[in-house]
Formats: C-alpha cells, sequence, structure tokens
C-alpha cells in the first residue's frame, strides 16, 4: 500500500467537508495527525468513520497498515478501505486495488485489483489509470487490450505519470492499440525521460541515433543514452560504447 503521508491526509480536509460528521471534527483529527499525535488522531477518526466518513475511513485504515496510534493490523486495514471504496473515494479504491495487485494485506486477486483500478481511474486517479493500463497490455485480470491499454496510458501520461508516459511510446513504437507513429514515440519516450525515467531515456537516445520520429542527432543520442546508463540501464551503457566508437573514429 502507498506510504500514508500529512500530505497526503491534508487533502482530504475539502472532501470530509461533504461527509456526514461535522468540520470542525474531521479538522480536528487532521490536525493531530499533520502533528504526530497519532494516538488522538485514532482516537477522533475512529468514530467519524464508524459514523459514515469515507475520509475518515481511509485514514483509519492507513493508519492501520502502518500501526499508527494502534497495532498494525492489514485486515483492519482493508475492512476499512472496502468501506471507504464502497463510498466511492477514488484514493481508497486506489488503495484498496493496490492490496489486490501486491498481496499484501490481501490475496493476489487481478480480477478484484482491475475492479477497483477501474473504478478508480475512472475518477481520474493517475496512478490507477497506470496500472488499469498496464492490466489491459498485459491481460491481467481481464482479456488482453492494447486499444484499452492506449486510452488508459493516454490519460495517465497526460497527468504526468512517467511509466504511463513510457509505455504510451512504446505503443505507438510498435502499433500497437494505435497506429504506429514513431513522432508520436519520441514524443512521450520525451516526458518520461524528462522525469528521469531510464528506460524511456534509452529510447529516446535510440530513436536520436537512428534518426527515427525525429532529426537524426548524435549529440542529443549521447546525451539521453549517458543519462539512462548512469541510471543503471544496460541497453544503454552498451550503444552508448557503440556510439561513442563510431564517433571517434
Amino acid at each position: 500500500m502507498p506510504k500514508a503521508t500529512a500530505t497526503l491526509m491534508i487533502l482530504f480536509i475539502a472532501l470530509a467537508m461533504r461527509q456526514s460528521s461535522g468540520p470542525t471534527d474531521i479538522e480536528a483529527a487532521m490536525e493531530a495527525y499533520r502533528n504526530r499525535d497519532f494516538n488522538s488522531a485514532f482516537t477522533l477518526f475512529t468514530p467519524l468513520a464508524q459514523n459514515g466518513s469515507a475520509v475518515a475511513q481511509l485514514s483509519l485504515a492507513l493508519m492501520y497498515a502502518k500501526g499508527e496510534g494502534t497495532r498494525q493490523d492489514l485486515e483492519a486495514a482493508k475492512g476499512w478501505l472496502e468501506k471507504s471504496a464502497g463510498q466511492g473515494l477514488a484514493e481508497a479504491q486506489y488503495d484498496l486495488a493496490m492490496m489486490y495487485v501486491t498481496g499484501h494485506g490481501a490475496p493476489q486477486e487481478p480480477a478484484k485489483a482491475s475492479f477497483w483500478l477501474q473504478k478508480a481511474a475512472e475518477q481520474g486517479h493517475g496512478q490507477a489509470q497506470f496500472y488499469l493500463g498496464l492490466y489491459y497490455a498485459q491481460g491481467v485480470g481481464m482479456e488482453k487490450d492494447f486499444a484499452q491499454a492506449a486510452k488508459w496510458f493516454g490519460k495517465a501520461a497526460d497527468r504526468g505519470e512517467s511509466g504511463a508516459q513510457f509505455n504510451l511510446g512504446v505503443l505507438y513504437m510498435e502499433g500497437l492499440g494505435v497506429a504506429k507513429d514513431l513522432g508520436m514515440a519520441a514524443k512521450w519516450f520525451g516526458k518520461a525521460a524528462e522525469q528521469g525515467d531510464p528506460e524511456a531515456q534509452s529510447s529516446l537516445g535510440l530513436l536520436y541515433a537512428e534518426g527515427k520520429g525525429v532529426d537524426k542527432d548524435l549529440a542529443e543520442a549521447e546525451k539521453w543514452l549517458a543519462k539512462a546508463a548512469e541510471r543503471g540501464n544496460e541497453v544503454a551503457r552498451e550503444n552508448l560504447k557503440i556510439l561513442r566508437g563510431m564517433r571517434t573514429r
């Protein structure tokens, strides 16, 4: 499950205002959490969650998952996530999906993971959109469908998810689910490369080296291959050696 942070909790304040519990109570719980007074936060969140606050239910789930203000209890975390996710909170839907993806706190069940990923993705959750794209691309928990993979990678890519940007570039490069378009492949590799994705950097470097989708530019090729190599990408390291050998002849 993704790491709970004070920042994440702050983001839920506006949502919490719409819950049945009063904003004063939820804000007090949030404030206690921000101050790392986990015992008080847990005590305050509990009745709010029991009274139906989806935000408090998610907050309790995160605290149970980390053992903050209470003993660590993944089963309890899953139970509160289910309640929050059932009320439509996208972050809870995503966290519950990731339990089923990873097998941490729940059995690995691709069908249930894809169900909750779909729910969160449809609400605009970028990471859920990325994982849903992967599931469609790999045929995990659903029929393999590259067109759907491209759709969800595209949505996540537009939200800045570097993994989605790289995978969308691969689909354009191979013509899977979309018309083959090396220019679009270079575009999305570039966006992911700028965020430090080594596979995207390596792929972009090769496109520059071969003049595919972009004008041939060996200096740019070397730049991106070097960045990928520095991040441990072995393919980039080997191609960088070849490129530098060619340039010194």
